[in-house]
């Protein structure tokens, strides 16, 4: 049969990443004769109902013409149940376009076939400022080299440029993005702001390691695909070169315009900060956003957006993200989300209300105490656990 003769599916809901492709046409070219016990089937229009991975396998591989025992016809079934077809058939295999389900497939219809659904099925979901408040004497359990579960997200204290400790914390997982605010050479000290009388917040701890930029070692240990990384503008190229050193590829530079001026001891007080947005190579974006995003994002600083405007107490970490700044990249992609500089767990807030998993590191006991327990306040449903014993946050600590 002609390979041009088999159309495959627009609509299919099914893919793989690229590295499993790649052995799947392996599997094909070393032992053709699986196509004869796993056939690509195919409906009366020649329409692939199964096996779309295997008819892009065999045109990369340049077959023109492939034995009919390759292919099944199921041209008795009805359209019902070339619907159910589809789904059953991929079942425990690849990954879903949850989009196109949404669009072609009712959600009990997909449980019924044997699909895991997710709990927020078609929904419509935001991520939103927690306004989470630090305490004044919060007590801190946490120790170097603790792992943390946090429903289903995974949180370690340690250090991310540490091979032993990133396995530890993903235990063969690979997050498909990750999407991160580095310490970048700083020295951030809040102190000056108290002295000079222009502040009355409560943030006067230092951030660990924010006298370093180039963070290749983080990014070589990365299972990632996708990478936003958050950076300050000095550090601009070192950072883009750290990322170019471990394969990924620059595709677009976001600037967050910051709503108002940061103070600082410069001539210039700076409105704006920059992220990379980077794929590596030979790989996909898994662009899960609409066509007209640009990439200025006008988002309101922590203080801005929070309830509190007489102090920002609601920024727990020297250099907090609003929610939104990691909201927006979780959302245009696909995948679990990989933070290795979680700081006060901002990445976690928005994949938790996003639906999606966060795998998280820090170095910082205090800071992963502060990720417990701003979890907790946003979800107290969420159970948690530290080196797989049962833990629950002190309520009274956490402010509501």
């Amino acid at each position: 049969m002609k390979i041009a003769d088999i159309k495959p599916n627009p609509n299919n809901p099914r893919f793989i990443r690229d590295e499993k492709f790649e052995q799947l046409k392996a599997s094909i070219n070393d032992f053709p004769k699986m196509m004869a016990l796993r056939p690509i089937v195919i409906d009366s229009d020649g329409v692939v109902l199964g096996g779309n991975m295997r008819l892009r396998a065999l045109q990369e591989l340049g077959f023109n013409e492939i034995p009919d025992e390759w292919v099944r016809r199921a041209d008795e079934l009805t359209e019902e149940e070339k619907r159910r077809f589809i789904i059953t058939d991929n079942v425990g295999y690849g990954q879903w376009d949850w989009d196109i389900l949404a669009n072609e497939w009712e959600a009990d219809e997909l449980a019924a076939w044997g699909l895991e659904v997710p709990d927020q099925w078609g929904e419509e979901l935001e991520a939103e400022e927690d306004n989470y408040q630090e305490p004044e004497n919060m007590q801190v359990d946490v120790v170097t080299g603790d792992l943390i579960e946090i429903g289903r997200h995974r949180l370690l204290c340690g250090d991310s440029t540490s091979a032993d400790d990133v396995e530890k914390l993903l235990q063969g997982k690979e997050p498909y993005l990750m999407v991160t605010d580095p310490p970048y050479g700083v020295f951030y000290d809040p102190t000056w702001r108290h002295k000079a009388g222009i502040t009355n917040s409560s943030r006067t701890g230092k951030v660990q390691n924010d006298d370093k930029a180039d963070w290749t070692e983080t990014w070589s240990l990365a299972p990632c695909r996708v990478a936003y990384i958050w950076h300050g503008g000095k550090h601009t190229a070192t950072v883009q070169q750290s990322l170019e050193n471990c394969d990924f590829e620059i595709r677009a530079q976001i600037i967050w315009n910051k709503q108002q001026m940061v103070f600082s001891r410069g001539d210039y007080h700076w409105k704006h900060e920059p992220c990379w947005y980077a794929v590596k190579k030979g790989n996909k974006g898994n662009w899960a956003g609409d066509r007209k995003q640009t990439t200025v994002w006008d988002i309101q600083s922590i203080l801005q957006a929070s309830k509190n405007k007489e102090e920002d107490a609601a920024q727990v970490h020297g250099t907090q993200k609003p929610v939104e700044c990691m909201s927006r990249p979780i959302g245009n992609h696909d995948g679990d989300v990989y933070d290795p500089f979680l700081g006060s767990g901002t990445t976690m807030v928005a994949a938790h209300q996003l639906g999606r998993i966060c795998y998280g590191i820090d170095i910082d006991p205090k800071y992963c105490q502060v990720i417990i327990d701003r979890m907790h306040k946003l979800d107290p449903e969420l159970p948690i656990k530290i080196n797989g014993k049962d833990y629950q946050p002190r309520a009274e600590e956490i402010p509501m």
